[in-house]
């Protein structure tokens, strides 16, 4: 399974490591192409093992790739349909919603099973590229250990029961990288399309309009074949392979970048645009600046450090533990070690994981789940940085085997809707069945309400200013308020507003646990319907 096919000489950088697969090397499992199958049928099982059938989490983006799958389906464009006037939609890239289509084409937008199914789809064929991959670039005993551990980490199995587009963008950039990997040991020079070449571009194309952070994955591949090909073939055959590459790529990603920078004429506000905000969570605070640039980038630092400390141990659950940024930490610094170890090979994949750091290090959000596309990368280098402690990799793969079979006796309970939410989600049963169909809701979860009520909303806002609030409940006609009782943004500025302009809601307040549904007196003119 992870018999190397590279030369000898290329390993040895660190004392003791010999060629994987060989007798002798020291490595402690014995890799045979058995254990192929019987590693995709454990990340099938525990994957399977996890279903339940709901929509997997309130996070929103979710919600929001279902609803742009529907605009999609249903001949509308790409549009934000839960928005009063469908403004065409430029937040997220088409990939992943084009994936969803068929699935909501044939099931609806509550076929939450099938797109989980389709998500374990994408995970399995991430993990037999990953093998294809790893297997070529360190030993045995270390692909082994890595690719069952990666199979059994919280974070991966978590992310099969989320709608997202993590895994799609893993299994792209993992084909990209495997063209690539190609075209830097190919011979053949100039113009001509050398094997993977197309691969390369269309895996390339896949992975930017899945995820936007592709564009990390397309500036490393191309500067890593220049260089290479500059060094093996001249200067002038790396220009001419990198304008080749360059007339591939760049005509789709200016047309879709120029089709959002049309689109954001009007009152859309351009996605990118959030990166120059110092908090898009309070917009009070202003502009970015230099000091808050720090200031986020530290804050980014120990967040992720923290959630490898979260994310990447079982059985014990580390969530809100003061004792999860020291076990980050000493994760992190041995990842950090691994990294250095393989650096000096200069593969592309370090290149990118460098990259790809640096932009969420600098990126206004914060979630776990920007881990993913970079997670067995990550137990890649922990593993290597770890391998002069004695017998880790046995220690680590037991520790996840363990904690895996010990959430799936329990029903993975953990991945279920919580019951604080049950009252938010039976706010929006209520919504659907009791108001009219062009009712609009200003809530904190815009997309999520949308999905579950089937109802236009429009954004509470992320300011403390009366005027703004009162703009949006006036244009373009809210007709409820939903104070969801559970986020951070609600308490802040939606409560507060709401309690200074008393006179402008019906006395009666519709409560479902910690959920309050408040109506509008009155229905502003100008509805659009």
């Amino acid at each position: 399974m992870f018999i190397s096919r590279r030369h000898p000489r290329e390993y040895g950088t660190v004392p003791g490591t010999a060629v994987p697969g060989t007798r002798g090397s020291g490595t402690g499992f014995c890799c045979r192409w058995g254990q192929t199958p019987a590693l995709f049928l454990l990340a099938g099982l525990l994957a399977l093992g996890a279903l339940n059938g709901e929509l997997g989490g309130l996070g929103g983006d979710n919600a929001a790739y279902i609803l742009l799958a529907k605009s999609l389906v249903t001949g509308q464009g790409y549009r934000s349909i839960w928005q009063p006037g469908a403004p065409p939609h430029t937040a997220y890239p088409f990939g992943f919603p084009l994936i969803l289509a068929p699935i909501v084409a044939l099931r609806g937008t509550h076929a939450y099973l099938a797109m989980h199914g389709m998500v374990i789809g994408w995970a399995l064929l991430a993990l037999i590229l990953w093998i294809r991959w790893v297997r070529a670039e360190t030993t045995a005993g270390i692909a082994w250990a890595g690719a069952v551990c990666l199979v059994t980490t919280p974070l991966w199995l978590a992310s099969t029961q989320q709608i997202l587009s993590e895994f799609p963008y893993l299994a792209f950039s993992l084909l990209a990288l495997l063209c690539a990997q190609k075209l830097q040991r190919g011979t053949v020079p100039g113009l001509i399309l050398a094997p993977g070449f197309v691969g390369l571009c269309l895996a390339l194309l896949a992975a930017y309009f899945t995820r936007t952070v592709g564009i990390t994955l397309i500036a490393t591949a191309a500067a890593s074949l220049f260089w290479a090909d500059r060094r093996d073939r001249g200067k002038a055959a790396a220009i001419r392979r990198l304008a080749l590459l360059a007339a591939c790529l760049l005509p789709p990603i200016l047309a879709w970048t120029a089709r959002d920078l049309w689109a954001t004429r009007g009152p859309v506000t351009h996605y990118a645009r959030l990166f120059l905000w110092a908090d898009p969570y309070a917009w009070d605070r202003g502009p970015l600046s230099g000091a808050t640039l720090l200031h986020r980038i530290g804050g980014n630092l120990s967040y992720y450090v923290a959630a490898l400390g979260r994310e990447m141990v079982w059985p014990t659950n580390l969530a809100g533990s003061w004792a999860a940024p020291w076990v980050g930490g000493a994760l992190a610094l041995l990842m950090a070690a691994g990294f250095f170890l393989r650096w000096s090979r200069r593969s592309i994949a370090e290149r990118y994981i460098l990259c790809y750091a640096a932009l969420f290090l600098v990126w206004p959000y914060q979630e776990s789940r920007f881990l993913l596309p970079v997670l067995p990368w990550l137990w890649l280098y922990l593993l290597e940085g770890g391998r002069l402690v004695a017998r880790l990799k046995i220690a680590v793969v037991t520790c996840n085997l363990a904690g895996c079979l010990w959430l799936v006796g329990l029903n993975l309970s953990g991945f279920h809707v919580e019951p604080v939410f049950r009252g938010f989600l039976a706010a929006h049963e209520w919504l659907r069945l009791n108001t009219p169909k062009e009712t609009i809701v200003m809530t904190r979860k815009p997309t999520i309400t949308a999905l579950l009520s089937d109802r236009r909303v429009v954004w509470i806002p992320y300011t403390g200013d009366d005027k703004e609030f009162l703009s949006i409940l006036r244009d373009p006609g809210v007709d409820v308020v939903l104070d969801d009782g559970l986020f951070r943004e609600t308490a802040l500025y939606l409560v507060p507003a709401v309690r200074r302009h008393l006179d402008l809601f019906e006395p009666e307040v519709i409560r479902f646990g910690p959920t309050s549904l408040l109506r509008v007196k009155r229905a502003p003119a100008g509805r659009r319907a």
